[in-house]
């Protein structure tokens, strides 16, 4: 029989869960760029301690050498992406008439009533949200910049992190500290570094398979199919639904390239996704397929799009924590494909059983 202590203390834990979920909703404005700025440091630290460990070069400016890189790429990323989304909305009057032209045709195949084409303002809803996207560039651009000043301060404030973690715990606490450190940090980082590797190649691939076939404002799609990529099952569904349609409404009534796009994608998203990526990431992330989607909708409310995106590396952060609390432990066991842990997942971490090999990763990593 469940005692009532217990009963309790599990309701307080969901409370506790939900409260934390609302404040995390309610102040995406400042917590998102902050989240953002932690995972993107796990793939451009190894780049500032390449530049001041092997090359000797001051971290201040390795940092300031990374950051321009970084920086540069974001500013040519946006103009052209925003480019393109202008240069879409003011092609929509022509791919308009384009979709009544194919609707009105189907209608009368189908003898179906000609209200519905009426009643169906997809343009109208497609209008007003590419200009609330045009309208909401500022917002963007200035949560970006915060990110970016989030991320100086913790690639600056890196290399203070182990001492004051020392002086703050006692030592077998910060050995576990660091330990757990040291596994997050390697896993987000080479799952955020090959996710980042792939999905440029499979934009790429598609923007050039586009502008073979001659499917317009191909770049927008490339882009758009790169940052997709990131969402686990349903961004490539997504994102081959939208171009496939865009394809179809600019040949119609010729299926031969919309059917070419089609293929070019289906075997591109195949060939990275399904093969080339598991083999860089030497497997899954032992994470259930369930886990994912429930992820994808629990961060998804919190953040909206943005929080789809960081959904997988957060829940691997979390399902880490989880595998080194006894008490919690049951349930990272839960969230995993029921396999066995692969060498870096085999048990909880304990100060008294780590070996050589993790504490130089922790050191690396702190």
């Amino acid at each position: 029989m469940i005692r009532p202590e217990r009963v309790t203390m599990i309701f307080l834990g969901i409370l506790a869960v939900l409260a934390v979920l609302a404040v995390l909703h309610l102040t995406a404005s400042i917590v998102l760029p902050l989240v953002t700025a932690i995972l993107v440091s796990f793939v451009v630290s190894p780049g500032v301690s390449l530049l001041h460990k092997k090359m000797k070069i001051p971290r201040p400016v390795a940092i300031s050498l990374v950051m321009l890189v970084l920086m540069s790429l974001m500013f040519l990323f946006g103009l052209f992406f925003y480019s393109s989304v202008q240069s879409l909305y003011q092609q929509l009057p022509k791919y308009s008439g384009k979709f009544t032209a194919i609707v009105s045709s189907f209608l009368i195949k189908f003898d179906l009533p000609k209200d519905f084409l009426e009643e169906f303002s997809w343009v109208r809803t497609l209008s007003a949200s590419l200009l609330a996207l045009s309208r909401q560039f500022v917002d963007f651009v200035r949560g970006l910049i915060l990110m970016v000043l989030f991320l100086i301060f913790l690639l600056f404030e890196r290399p203070q992190l182990r001492p004051k973690v020392r002086k703050a715990f006692q030592t077998r606490t910060t050995q576990k500290i660091f330990a757990i450190y040291a596994h997050i940090a390697r896993q987000i980082g080479k799952y955020l570094t090959v996710k980042l590797l792939v999905s440029t190649a499979t934009g790429s691939l598609v923007w050039l398979s586009l502008v073979i076939v001659g499917v317009e404002f191909a770049f927008l799609w490339g882009v758009l199919t790169f940052f997709f990529n990131f969402m686990p099952n349903i961004g490539s569904i997504i994102i081959t639904i939208a171009i496939e349609t865009f394809a179809i409404l600019q040949f119609h009534p010729s299926v031969a390239e919309p059917a070419a796009a089609l293929i070019a994608m289906f075997v591109i998203q195949q060939i990275l996704g399904n093969i080339v990526e598991p083999t860089l990431l030497g497997g899954k992330l032992n994470l259930s397929p369930v886990v994912i989607i429930f992820s994808l909708v629990i961060w998804g409310w919190i953040w909206g799009v943005m929080g789809m995106f960081l959904a997988v590396p957060l829940i691997v952060a979390i399902k880490i924590v989880m595998e080194n609390i006894p008490f919690l432990h049951p349930a990272a066991i839960l969230m995993g494909t029921g396999r066995p842990f692969e060498s870096s997942e085999k048990k909880p971490v304990s100060p008294e059983g780590r070996n050589s090999k993790e504490a130089a990763e922790s050191n690396e990593n702190l």
